[in-house]
């Protein structure tokens, strides 16, 4: 499989990946970045056609709300394969390294698929298990300042959150990622209107 069939060309040069860690390192409240266009197009909306064909299953608590997938190494879709496969890379691990400076393992990667319709929401938290370095979340739908389900950074003072700082809105075919610490604070706002598709889950050291 060639990485750059899954991968927009510009994210496998050097100069814009180096562009992007000084991005990453800046962003406030904690270092982060929102990454447009990661996939190419075609592959974008092939992954989105193949998670719509998986079976979700529906999560509720006090913290959260929202519909998930298997884990998707359990999955049998090529095309999901592929995917995995692309996260797993050796290219993937070294533009997640080079961004974000964080110590991950390759071949350490795991994701799942989740919806949020209306009434879903992903209360605080910080993400905060000992082997995971660094969050992604891939957007493959879009929604609107009226449509909520924004995903929400919040400063902190002594690893507490204070106040919300930053919200980034889904925008199909964006790679967030951001190093999982004890003052990452984040948490998807309510979907008001619409759905919230994405692969999500986090790179491992």
């Amino acid at each position: 499989m060639r990485i750059d069939y899954w991968i927009n060309a510009e994210y496998l040069d050097e100069t814009n990946i180096l562009k992007l860690r000084a991005q990453y390192a800046g962003a406030k409240p904690f270092p982060h970045i929102a990454i447009k266009g990661f996939l190419r197009p075609t592959k974008a909306r092939e992954l989105e056609r193949a998670l719509r064909k998986q079976q979700f299953s529906r999560k509720e608590a006090d913290l959260f709300s929202f519909s998930q997938s298997a884990d998707l190494h359990a999955l049998r879709d090529k095309t999901l394969k592929e995917f995995l496969a692309v996260l797993q890379s050796v290219e993937v691990t070294h533009i997640v390294r080079s961004i974000t400076g964080a110590k991950i393992t390759q071949g350490k990667a795991d994701a799942s698929a989740f919806i949020y319709g209306p009434g879903d929401h992903l209360l605080c938290h910080d993400d905060g298990v000992s082997s995971r370095r660094v969050a992604y979340i891939l957007n493959l739908s879009t929604l609107n300042a009226i449509n909520g389900g924004a995903l929400t950074l919040f400063a902190s003072k002594a690893n507490r959150p204070t106040s919300i700082a930053k919200r980034i809105r889904p925008q199909r075919n964006s790679l967030v990622l951001f190093g999982v610490t004890r003052r990452s604070h984040h948490m998807v706002e309510e979907v008001l209107s619409g759905e919230r598709l994405t692969a999500t889950g986090w790179f491992h050291g």
